[in-house]
């Protein structure tokens, strides 16, 4: 019986229930992308109604059913889930971590430069890096740099150079200036969810040396915000002033030709790469309040004296445990992994048909092996054929993909392919070096073998030098010389 406010009632509308219907058809259909306006939608909506035979609403109308959608989710359809929460969703929680090695996150990036090959310096990629950075110092603890597209030999590589030493990492780059004395063996590594982050290897390794492994939840990259605001420092202030950047997109670049301007090699960039990371260590950071240096070593002194991270006991060891890794057989004719056949003589006491055992290896670099034996030790187990060449399985599969066609490959015996694709791989090597005509595809491959010489060096995991087919002076194509003896 109380009186009420004159005039229409608050949600009551003019517009026909099928019109209605007409306009929720549109939204819904019309209403998603970056590019999409009211006006959009309203056309979708004349057009519907004037098939059906409805009187046409009014684009005011259109655009304020709209509006009851509300800006989040309105923004949602526009620009997606990863826009709507960076603008909407409330995110109070900060990280404080008190004590370096505590906590490291880790993540991959391609990096906004293209690089050139060695051989012919034409654009050949843009690379990828593995970092690792400490979210108490921003200290960079490690890094590797890959032509390849990541896996599971990238993060073994990247948290090995963030746990050891840096010393022979640093007289290989030959540079006297650059300095960086950040090792340890971390409590906690954080990261995403991408394939090679949650393998049985990495967890298995992580939990032989008491590393806790945690994940971001599905689509929260926040949770990563300390890794993911290093990767966009080092993009903004550092990688877009390069020769031949990417820049972030498309408009940014304008008119402006990457490839063309593209020069620095892989090894080049490597380089400059781990300059730029030194410079980043010694700017004042904002959250710190100093430079990452600075708060690393603030960490590390306790009264006036100088104290440091401990030392992994066995290196090689540490190393191994996070590579890739397969199971096979150690039989009396060696152990067979890629088609290939390994054998070492250590291997004898291990000879079990019945008994699997674990195969690490380097996919960059399939020359040698490491079994893994009773105790945990590992045995460097080279081709079982000393005068094969080193080749990666990116070159062997281009060479079966070009050999597959063939008649001779086909009808061949296991140990005529296996010679087959050896042949072929060398010849492709020989076309990159004297053509410039080959593909991308094998310039990478081939680029990708020769930077691995520079990987295996520094890390823990060099093999023992052997000597390679020729440098010894024998023709291993001839028969063996007979010499007489006397009985």
């Amino acid at each position: 019986m109380l009186s009420s406010r004159r005039g229409r009632k608050v949600g009551a509308t003019l517009v026909l229930s099928s019109v209605e219907s007409v306009i929720r058809e549109a939204i819904k259909t019309e209403w998603k992308g970056p590019g999409t306006t009211h006006r959009k939608v309203w056309k979708r909506v004349r057009e519907l109604c004037v098939t059906a035979g409805y009187p046409v609403p009014s684009v005011n109308t259109v655009t304020a059913r709209i509006n009851l959608l509300g800006e989040r989710e309105k923004e949602r359809r526009r620009s997606g889930s990863k826009s709507t929460n960076d603008t909407f969703q409330a995110r109070p929680g900060v990280n404080r971590r008190t004590t370096p090695l505590a906590v490291l996150e880790m993540d991959h990036c391609v990096v906004d430069c293209i690089i050139v090959d060695e051989t012919t310096r034409r654009p050949l990629c843009r690379p990828w890096a593995t970092i690792i950075i400490d979210r108490c110092t921003r200290i960079v603890m490690g890094f590797y740099l890959s032509i390849h597209h990541p896996d599971s030999f990238s993060v073994a590589m990247a948290i090995t150079h963030a746990t050891l030493t840096k010393d022979n990492w640093l007289s290989l780059l030959g540079d006297e200036d650059l300095d960086y004395p950040y090792y340890g063996v971390p409590e906690k590594i954080c990261m995403d969810n991408a394939k090679e982050f949650v393998s049985k290897v990495l967890k298995r390794a992580a939990e032989k040396h008491r590393i806790k492994l945690a994940w971001r939840p599905f689509g929260k990259p926040w949770y990563g915000g300390t890794i993911e605001r290093l990767n966009g420092t080092l993009n903004m202030s550092y990688i877009h002033f390069l020769p031949g950047t990417t820049l972030s997109d498309v408009k940014l670049r304008g008119e402006y030709d990457s490839s063309k301007e593209s020069c620095l090699t892989f090894s080049e960039f490597r380089l400059w790469f781990s300059r730029c990371i030194q410079q980043y260590h010694n700017e004042k950071h904002r959250i710190l309040g100093m430079t990452p240096h600075e708060k690393w070593m603030e960490c590390f002194s306790e009264g006036g004296k100088l104290s440091h991270p401990a030392l992994v006991d066995d290196a090689k060891g540490f190393a191994l445990d996070f590579m890739p890794e397969k199971r096979r057989v150690v039989s009396r004719d060696g152990v067979s992994l890629n088609s290939f056949k390994y054998w070492c003589p250590a291997l004898s006491p291990y000879i079990c048909p019945g008994k699997r055992r674990v195969v690490k290896y380097n996919p960059n670099a399939l020359k040698v092996v490491w079994v893994q034996v009773d105790g945990g030790r590992y045995i460097e187990t080279p081709f079982a054929d000393l005068t094969i060449p080193d080749l990666s399985i990116s070159e062997r599969k281009i060479a079966i993909g070009q050999l597959k066609e063939k008649s001779e490959y086909q009808g061949a015996s296991r140990a005529q392919r296996q010679s087959l694709v050896i042949r072929q791989s060398a010849k492709n090597r020989d076309l990159v070096a004297g053509a410039q005509k080959s593909t991308k595809r094998m310039r990478k491959a081939v680029e990708n073998a020769q930077q691995t010489k520079f990987s295996e060096s520094v890390s823990a995991i060099r093999p023992a030098e052997r000597s390679q087919p020729g440098e010894s002076g024998m023709d291993y194509t001839k028969p063996p010389k007979k010499f007489e003896v006397d009985l």
